[in-house]
């Protein structure tokens, strides 16, 4: 069982040469037929590695979007929406709502083929919870918001 969120907002942009970029790292890791990647550990808010959840991602499509750097197709495999504005080849935003299992290893991932990247993703969970994955130098920060209430 996994843990149902949503993206709440998304503000990481991949362009075509990054998108080649962390299709190339996937590929050169070997994670798509290594299956200690899929069932080995999903990571905490410190950037270890725990316990693995389920895995819901399609292993024949993420095969396929890995070995053709289909990026968007990787997204897919994992039940991501990626989607890019009219006339670019950028993802500029991702939609998900569902069971994420252990797919937080792919934006890890990521952070590590493009460190250069920055932004963030938003997500809210299903207690309620709203959680952030921060990318920076190569690195994804998990962080929780503190809310304030005007009466305090």
């Amino acid at each position: 069982m996994g843990y149902n969120a949503t993206i709440r907002y998304i503000t990481i942009e991949l362009t075509p040469i990054q998108q080649t970029t962390v299709c190339d790292y996937l590929r050169s890791t070997g994670f798509s037929v290594n299956k200690g990647y899929m069932t080995g550990g999903s990571f905490n808010s410190n950037n270890e590695r725990r316990e693995a959840w389920y895995v819901y991602a399609d292993m024949d499509d993420l095969k396929y979007g890995i070995e053709t750097g289909d990026l968007v197709a990787v997204f897919d495999s994992f039940g991501y929406s990626a989607s890019c504005p009219s006339g670019s080849s950028t993802i500029t935003d991702l939609s998900y709502h569902g069971d994420t299992g252990d797919s937080g290893w792919l934006f890890h991932a990521i952070a590590q083929a493009v460190p250069e990247l920055t932004g963030f993703i938003e997500w809210a969970g299903e207690d309620g919870d709203l959680f952030r994955w921060s990318f920076k130098a190569g690195e994804v920060e998990e962080s929780t918001p503190r809310i304030v209430w005007g009466d305090e």
